[in-house]
């Protein structure tokens, strides 16, 4: 755990309050042998029981890998280890790049369309991909690349689900990244929903904190839509692209006239408007 970045420490909500971490910063007094040390930044102490911009996520903290952070994770006796021995925390590491704020950088209406068919046949997987294609389906197009795509009816089971498309070939035939997939040898059942696809950067939250999608229509109306209600609907939350299902736009579809922002990781991204 040395090389990491950051270390999350979670409040598992055994205890109804903040849990104190006594030996994480020299905080208990100002060391006369160090008089700056009373004007610089302490690390926090105090896992809060809830997290404060959204009460709905049990309340974390991530720590600077400091001397002090690092005894109390990697000693057997150290204050994080034993609270998580307890059952009163969890924790691990990650890189601190992955909790920046997030950043939208194109949001666009009107692509992809619903549409739908029961002739698809699927190929099978090589280097994780496989092969789909509808020879009745003619709507398929490259902004269909990041969307997802439901397949049902198939006779092996893997095959069945939904899939991120990963590549466009023709107008009946793309890619999707299913590596259990294997040649059907009967007709599929599939769909993609139209919806709204936001691209950017640092969209994924890290455990236990969630992704939200603020939607902001013409008439300046809020809606707030979670990654759980997403991904229920067939959508897809990934680091780089949102794709939220247009079943779940209130007022729909969204125009030039609308405007999104992503929070992840409890970090807000720009205001961005529809193209």
């Amino acid at each position: 755990m040395e090389t990491v970045a950051l270390v999350r420490v979670i409040n598992l909500q055994v205890l109804p309050r903040s849990i104190l971490l006594d030996k994480i910063d020299r905080s208990s007094g100002q060391f006369v042998t160090d008089i700056t040390y009373a004007q610089t930044g302490k690390q926090p102490c105090y896992v809060p029981q809830k997290n404060p911009i959204d009460p709905t996520v049990d309340g974390y903290i991530d720590l600077v890998p400091t001397d002090e952070v690092l005894l109390q994770v990697n000693k057997p006796h150290g204050v994080i280890v034993k609270l998580a021995a307890a059952g009163y925390v969890s924790y691990f590491a990650h890189s601190g790049a992955l909790t920046v704020a997030p950043v939208v950088s194109a949001a666009v209406h009107g692509a992809p369309l619903a549409q739908s068919g029961v002739n698809g046949v699927l190929g099978l997987a090589v280097a994780g991909v496989a092969t789909f294609t509808d020879s009745t389906a003619t709507a398929f197009t490259a902004s269909d690349i990041g969307s997802p795509i439901t397949i049902s009816g198939s006779i092996h089971a893997v095959n069945n689900g939904t899939f991120e498309i990963v590549g466009y070939t023709s107008s009946s035939t793309v890619s999707i990244a299913n590596p259990a997939a294997i040649v059907d040898t009967a007709v599929d059942v599939w769909s993609t929903p139209g919806g709204l696809p936001i691209t950017g950067t640092t969209f994924l939250s890290l455990s236990p904190d969630h992704t939200y999608v603020y939607l902001t229509n013409a008439s300046g109306v809020v809606q707030k839509i979670t990654d759980t209600a997403i991904i229920a609907a067939d959508g897809m939350v990934s680091a780089t692209r949102v794709f939220v299902p247009e079943t779940l736009i209130v007022g729909g579809p969204p125009t030039t006239s609308w405007k999104v922002q992503v929070q992840a990781n409890s970090k807000q991204s720009n205001l961005y408007s529809v193209t």
